[in-house]
């Protein structure tokens, strides 16, 4: 007699570890765009004065204008800069984006391929809604974190701009940023993550891959 409800072998965890310089360059737009970055993060106070003092003010403005101090913005196409072919560096990246197609890039910003965010809008919301959908909108608005009130006006920002223009001011932002700010950062940030690289590979022979996500990042990780 067949087997009946046999659950699906769980497949077993893997963990990749490697430097990229198009990831370091999402986390330094994170940074900047948290507005409570300079009391929060390690690189300081002096980290900040520095880029506001590189970046021109009207970058800063529209980094300012397009994320509504919310960090999110950046860390939903991170998923993006692993897709793009190698050397992921900042160049291959940007040009990744260029030829991605305005409506993947607006399901990423929006959270569609982030677990939290599909939990707590349904994904066929979030994607009518990145196609212009009113009522989806006004969903999304409802249910996507509704009490993050950055997030909220992100959400309503992105909303009301069209897929290209969306598309076109991510690119402007990331061009001007990599100019002005992550290129001369770039030759010191580099060793730095290839020593750090090593160091987790070596941990990574005496750990199992859940121990290693939480020795390396303070996170408990959780299987979807």
């Amino acid at each position: 007699m067949a087997a009946q409800n046999v659950p699906a072998r769980r497949q077993s965890l893997t963990v990749e570890i490697e430097a990229s310089p198009a990831y370091e360059f999402l986390i330094s737009l994170c940074v900047m765009s948290d507005c409570h970055s300079d009391m929060t993060y390690d690189v300081g106070k002096a980290w900040f004065d520095e880029v506001r003092v590189k970046a021109s003010p009207d970058l800063l403005a529209t980094i300012e204008q397009f994320s509504f101090h919310s960090h999110l913005i950046w860390e939903h196409i991170f998923s993006l800069a692993y897709s793009c072919p190698s050397p992921r560096d900042v160049s291959t990246f940007i040009d990744y984006l260029k030829a991605t197609d305005a409506l993947e890039l607006r399901l990423h910003l929006l959270g569609y391929y982030v677990r939290e965010h599909r939990r707590a809008t349904p994904p066929e919301a979030i994607y009518a809604a990145a196609q212009g959908d009113s009522e989806a909108q006004k969903e999304l608005l409802k249910t996507s974190f509704p009490d993050d009130a950055d997030w909220q006006k992100t959400l309503r920002w992105l909303l009301a701009l069209d897929m290209m223009a969306t598309k076109n001011m991510v690119l402007d932002i990331l061009r001007r940023w990599y100019d002005e700010v992550f290129r001369e950062q770039e030759a010191t940030i580099l060793p730095i993550l290839e020593r750090d690289v090593e160091a987790k590979r070596a941990l990574k022979a005496t750990l199992s891959p859940e121990q290693l996500i939480e020795a390396c990042t303070g996170w408990e990780y959780v299987p979807e």
